[in-house]
């Protein structure tokens, strides 16, 4: 743990930027910066990191932090230090298969997710509960399975590919749209919140491995963030989820839409934002597809001590990069968001296109009512080992604070807490 009242990375913003609002003014133009407060996390420490999958800081002010293959949270005090843990491994309420792999707060409630269920632990930390339900959706090549729970006590469901009964995993990683289901803890699909249009932006590539290993599937690295962005993210409340609508990059001047919709469907806010479609250059093309190729080999993957599949020679490697450099298609332009995340104070935070090759992070801020308030650039720093990730990825943000995480030397990750200054909020 660090308390670093420096910069450590440098953030700007351009006096113009590509993406504009149709909306917004001179206050694309505004400068915000950050000013790292707080590091957590060490090579060999008491505060050593796994890999950070979530983050959300409860109302005593502590750091609850879900970590890859550690099945409990970590808590954190306000100043970094380690506390205590919450949960186990295992089956039951309160146990986690593998690791939690989301989390957040109900009022004094923690909640947190792991593979396939919610488990909600209570403020004297005694008699957890879990909500577990497996639907399979054989239609859409889809399982449902509880993911985060929403204001009016439903959950939204996070599909999973299935094969089973039916399915195939064409069905789901093909699909051009699918719906956002609301399910209650016993089960049963109770509503559609909207139909995702999502062949433009969550893109999967479909690699031939040969008569053997049949066809699989990877993330095409211009889906998003790691966190595989499905183009919506639910308000911090749980009372609806902001999504990006309708993408125009074929006429002009080009748009997309940022929508938020409630829980029965109804939109509470839309706003046309207008840009300048950034075309997937030749260079673009070669550099993904390299970069691709050599993920697929192995190339970026961790040494075999701490790796959870077996070592591949040289030969498998190969095969598998060939075969990714056959399968990658692009489209004409680069999606126009990348991540969108929601702020604890109603803000919304979106992560622009890749820019190849200098990598730098352009996130756009917007208000609740969508009016673009600022803009911030991150140019050092990096969230994951493929390099098409962003600089850092962002966990948790408001107008004043932001946290994020990074990995250090060594593939070590960080978590980071910012102080935000919008000087021409």
């Amino acid at each position: 743990m660090t308390n670093r009242p420096t910069s450590a990375l440098i953030l700007a913003t351009a006096a113009a930027v590509a993406g504009t609002a149709t909306h917004a003014g001179a206050q694309d133009q505004c400068e915000w910066t950050l000013e790292e407060t707080l590091r957590v996390g060490s090579i060999d420490g008491d505060d050593a990191l796994s890999g950070v999958l979530d983050l959300d800081i409860g109302p005593d002010g502590m750091l609850y932090v879900a970590e890859q293959f550690v099945p409990h949270i970590t808590v954190f005090t306000p100043d970094g230090r380690p506390s205590h843990t919450i949960g186990r491994a295992g089956s039951g309420p309160g146990e986690f298969d593998l690791s939690a792999v989301s989390l957040g707060w109900r009022q004094d409630t923690l909640w947190a997710t792991d593979r396939a269920t919610t488990h909600f632990f209570p403020p004297d930390g005694t008699d957890p509960r879990q909500v577990e339900f497996r639907i399979p959706r054989p239609h859409e090549g889809s399982r449902l399975i509880p993911r985060r729970p929403l204001a009016d006590g439903t959950f939204l469901a996070r599909r999973c590919a299935m094969t089973a009964g039916g399915g195939s995993m064409e069905d789901f990683f093909g699909a051009e749209r699918l719906p956002v289901l609301r399910v209650s803890a016993s089960g049963r699909i109770v509503d559609t919140v909207d139909t995702i249009a999502l062949a433009r932006q969550q893109m999967s590539v479909g690699i031939d491995h040969g008569s053997r290993r049949g066809i699989g599937y990877a993330e095409h690295p211009l889906n998003g963030s790691w966190k595989g962005f499905a183009r919506f993210t639910p308000s911090i409340d749980g009372s609806s989820i902001f999504m990006i609508g309708e993408i125009r990059d074929e006429v002009r001047p080009a748009s997309f839409d940022l929508l938020q919709i409630d829980l029965s469907g109804d939109t509470l806010m839309e706003r046309t934002i207008q840009y300048e479609p950034r075309p997937v250059t030749d260079r673009d093309r070669t550099w993904l597809t390299e970069r691709f190729a050599s993920n697929q080999a192995g190339d970026y993957d961790d040494d075999s001590r701490t790796s959870p599949f077996p070592p591949r020679d040289e030969a498998a490697r190969e095969r598998d990069r060939r075969a990714a450099r056959e399968s990658i298609t692009f489209p004409e332009h680069h999606p126009p968001v990348r991540d969108i995340v929601a702020g604890d104070d109603g803000t919304i935070w979106m992560l622009r296109e890749l820019d190849i090759p200098d990598l730098v992070d352009r996130w756009e801020v917007y208000g609740p009512t969508g009016e673009l308030e600022g803009t911030v650039l991150i140019r050092e720093g990096r969230s994951a080992r493929a390099p098409w990730y962003p600089r850092l990825n962002v966990l948790h943000a408001t107008r004043d604070e932001l946290w994020g995480t990074t990995l250090g030397e060594f593939d070590v990750p960080y978590i980071h807490r910012y102080r935000v200054d919008a000087g021409c909020r």
